[in-house]
């Protein structure tokens, strides 16, 4: 009977890394794993104050470097759109979808927060259209 010994891996998190969103700003992020014990899932969270900062999640089931490219592409993609665009009266949707994150007392889009106050009142621009609202674990990716 072979026995293998346990190798105990030393992972270089957290990394701090910096991506370009579509305007064309460097935006920071601390990348570690969700959970210390679990290297399977890894977590983005955007260098920024307030609740609307960017988040994003990655995993796993083999190795930490396979999330690591996961997770890198799914930053550069989503900095990649904008989904809201300011006018002059109100907030609206730049090309008819939003994606983000749902925080307390409203959602997380573009790096920024959209109270749910200020999301009713861009949606009540589309009145007689219809949607489709799909919420997802971002780690099951």
């Amino acid at each position: 009977m072979i026995q293998q010994a346990s190798q105990e891996v030393d992972y270089p998190f957290p990394l701090r890394e910096s991506f370009v969103d579509c305007c064309g700003h460097t935006r920071d992020f601390v990348i570690d794993f969700t959970r210390s014990d679990d290297h399977r899932f890894l977590h983005a969270v955007e260098v920024a104050e307030g609740p609307g900062r960017f988040e994003f999640e990655a995993m796993s089931e083999s190795d930490p470097y396979l999330a690591l490219g996961h997770l890198r592409q799914t930053i550069r993609r989503e900095l990649a759109t904008r989904y809201l665009q300011t006018g002059a009266e109100r907030l609206a949707l730049s090309h008819d979808v939003l994606k983000g994150r749902v925080g307390y007392g409203g959602v997380a889009a573009d790096g920024r927060f959209v109270s749910f106050d200020e999301l009713v009142e861009l949606i009540q621009t589309y009145e007689g259209f219809h949607f489709s609202i799909q919420i997802f674990d971002p780690s099951a990716l």
